[in-house]
């Protein structure tokens, strides 16, 4: 089938060729010069989408002419943006009274879309693989990588609103009270006798990423010193890498930078990065936060290392109905730090505040926070995870009645033995909690909690200065909940697939090549032929670095390893027997970091590197969590050629 774009199907449904140069011209014109590869990459991917429907694979040539049609010449953000919308709308008519409302309210708007025959089928079947298929493609370029100079505007408009609406913070003394009794036993023991610090993965406010350049520029202010002197550390049984080891400038502006990193394609998320001595301590106290969370009460609600239990709660709930899902918005930018102030013990208060970092450089100047601390900072995510577990328990003690000043221990000692054995019995047998509370499970601001208590959580949030994202939030007889990455429809898992491709307008990099492979393998994942295919494809035409990707792709048989997934190992085009292994090798694409051979190498480096050594191995190292998920940047990383046994 060959399609007026210049694109040709297959027999079998295979997508070949590149678009015409009239078609070139009109993204161009479309989307702009920095965006048409990445545009182009997503309308090739967005047709193979469409041939993977589960009830119409022969799509007519006229509908796809269409469609690519208006991928081309309609502006594309408006047309992404209509298709997510109408996939809100359909999920938002959601209604579990009855079986003639479980597919919810008719959605006129479908009538328009290539997949019109999908939504019809799904709404009188309620199938729910048809389902995740039309949330797949209404979403699908909701979180593509677009270039708008626009967006970090608006965000930077967005994020100064928040600012100067967090300056009339209030909230009521008594709940401020409560709330500091719920966190002091919620939390256990907080050790701080073993100090070793570590620096943080990503870039810092002086620009520097790789460790050696942490180490010769690192540098601490006089906040930082109090905090961490040394007389705190009088029963440290290891003497390495103390801050009487690195410089330590007294009058130091230990600032952050602001930065905006794409969040979907109308909108920017806000970041800060932290400078070297400020993530440098905040790293140490991240690990005994979650140390002291490990081994206290809340280990009961929050489980950082696995989401796995969020996420049975939201199938169970979007069947059940007997839990909501709760989400936040701008939940980093609205934790007031009066409000960090007034719950937490003094103990850890005290390093929570000796390394916050209260300004932050923006594009109007520096400017002095009034958030606890902004994404970035390596504190962020442990201390709002607190925060919100406190609020949702608070709600549940206040449920059936106000506790009197005496009863609010014993309430809360109630509480917790309560709702931990239902948390046990659950996975059980779940029909057996139709009268009891059921357990809250908090992970960050993803927050799931027994549909009874759900009024007053919201009651509560909102005293504190939080703001409820209604449009990710499902609660009620709402067939449909959402936690942590899953999306569920009446107990079965229909979580989308979406285009997560990092832009190409610089040209292909590591990061664009492991990116790529994930997006591969999600496509194997969710049975989607035909757009897995045409990957494959064009990653055969891609060159990175210099190599040719088409005869060294990495195939795998082993599901965690790094490659393209498949049953059955494909042979490799570079091939050879290795005498030393006795075993069969092959040359593949991997990513590497960049070598520092005659680089510069810190002299602390090698201490450094010790305590790391040594910290993956005190008590808690092991399990330490990566609250950010791992990224592979250009700058410290490489593809590379190398020889691999054959499975």
């Amino acid at each position: 089938m060959q399609l007026r774009c210049g694109l040709e199907i297959t027999p079998g449904g295979t997508l070949l060729g590149q678009f015409s140069d009239e078609a070139v011209r009109r993204i161009h014109a479309n989307v702009g010069r920095n965006n048409v590869s990445l545009y182009s990459l997503f309308v090739r991917s967005y047709v193979a989408l469409l041939l993977d429907s589960p009830v119409d694979e022969g799509k007519p040539r006229r509908l796809i002419n269409r469609f690519v049609e208006d991928l081309i010449n309609t502006p594309a953000k408006s047309l992404i943006l209509r298709y997510a919308s109408l996939a809100d709308s359909i999920i938002s008519s959601f209604n579990g009274s009855s079986d003639f409302t479980i597919t919810g309210d008719f959605v006129d708007g479908m009538k328009d879309t290539p997949i019109f025959r999908e939504y019809l089928h799904f709404f009188n079947t309620s199938d729910s693989r048809c389902l995740k298929f039309i949330l797949s493609f209404l979403w699908f370029g909701k979180k593509m990588d677009y270039i708008d100079p626009n967006l970090e505007s608006d965000a930077f408009r967005d994020w100064l609103t928040i600012e100067s609406e967090m300056e009339a913070f209030q909230i009521n003394d008594q709940v401020l009270t409560d709330l500091r009794t719920i966190v002091s036993q919620l939390l256990g023991d907080f050790q701080d006798d073993i100090f070793l610090p570590k620096h943080g993965p990503g870039y810092t406010a002086e620009g520097f990423i790789d460790p050696n350049e942490k180490l010769d520029h690192i540098s601490f202010d006089r906040k930082a010193l109090y905090a961490f002197r040394e007389s705190s550390f009088g029963r440290v049984p290891i003497d390495r890498m103390r801050l009487d080891t690195l410089e330590c400038r007294r009058d130091v502006n230990q600032v952050a930078k602001l930065r905006f990193v794409p969040k979907t394609v109308k909108s920017m998320r806000s970041i800060c990065m932290e400078p070297i001595g400020r993530m440098y301590l905040q790293k140490e106290v991240e690990r005994w936060l979650k140390r002291s969370m490990d081994h206290g009460v809340i280990s009961q609600f929050v489980t950082l290392s696995d989401q796995e239990l969020n996420r049975y709660y939201a199938y169970h709930g979007s069947y059940s109905g007997s839990c909501d899902t709760i989400d936040l918005s701008a939940a980093s930018d609205r934790v007031h730090v009066d409000l960090v102030r007034r719950v937490f013990p003094k103990k850890i208060l005290f390093y929570l505040l000796g390394t916050r970092t209260d300004k932050v450089n923006t594009p109007s100047g520096q400017i002095s926070l009034k958030k606890f601390a902004p994404m970035g900072s390596a504190l962020c995510f442990p201390v709002q995870t607190i925060l919100f577990t406190s609020i949702v328990l608070y709600g549940y003690m206040k449920h059936n009645a106000q506790c009197s000043d005496d009863e609010r221990n014993s309430k809360l000692d109630y509480l917790v033995h309560h709702v931990r054995s239902f948390a046990r019995g659950m996975h059980d047998d779940p029909s057996q909690i139709l009268y009891e509370y059921l357990a809250p499970r908090i992970y960050g601001d993803d927050i799931i909690c027994d549909y009874r208590i759900t009024n007053n959580v919201l009651f509560l949030l909102a005293q504190c200065g939080l703001k409820v994202n209604v449009s990710k939030s499902f609660i009620g007889n709402s067939l449909f909940r959402e936690s942590c990455g899953i999306f569920a429809y009446n107990g079965e898992d229909v979580t989308p697939l979406l285009f997560r491709v990092p832009s190409l307008y610089r040209g292909y990099n590591a990061s664009i090549f492991g990116s790529f492979i994930d997006q591969i393998n999600n496509a194997g994942d969710h049975h989607y032929r035909h757009l897995h295919s045409y990957w494959i494809n064009e990653l055969k035409t891609w060159t990175i670095e210099g190599i040719k990707c088409r005869n060294f792709i990495p195939f795998t048989s082993h599901r965690y390893a790094f490659g393209i997934y498949t049953n059955h190992e494909r042979v490799c085009n570079t091939t050879r027997s290795s005498s030393r292994y006795q075993c069969d090798e092959k040359r593949v694409m991997v990513i590497k970091a960049r070598s520092t051979k005659g680089a510069h190498i810190s002299p602390l480096m090698e201490e450094y590197a010790y305590d790391q050594w040594m910290r993956a191995r005190v008590r808690g190292g092991s399990e330490e969590i990566n609250f950010s998920s791992s990224r592979t940047r250009p700058r410290a990383s490489r593809v590379s050629l190398e020889w691999l046994p054959v499975r």
